[in-house]
């Protein structure tokens, strides 16, 4: 028997990654990075409305500007975790 991810699966990745942010590595962390990149593959292979799959592009392009504060970071992926 297959298992295909959720939406659930997916906001769970993305609250690990933030969880994982708060190490001492912070966004350089190991888990926050693979749940983060665990998060978006799956994302991407769910099919998301229009309008929830550009709201949600805008969000992660957001939070990956180089120099921004790990803290504003975890904001834009609450956020992203609100709109799915």
């Amino acid at each position: 028997m297959s298992y295909s991810p959720t939406l659930l699966d997916i906001k769970t990745d993305i609250l690990r990654s933030i969880t994982s942010s708060y190490s001492e590595d912070g966004l350089n962390d190991k888990n926050f990075k693979y749940f983060l990149k665990n998060a978006l593959s799956t994302l991407k292979k769910l099919n998301l409305d229009e309008k929830k799959k550009i709201l949600v592009d805008k969000q992660l392009s957001k939070s990956k500007q180089k120099g921004k504060d790990i803290d504003k970071v975890r904001e834009d992926l609450l956020l992203i975790i609100s709109l799915i």
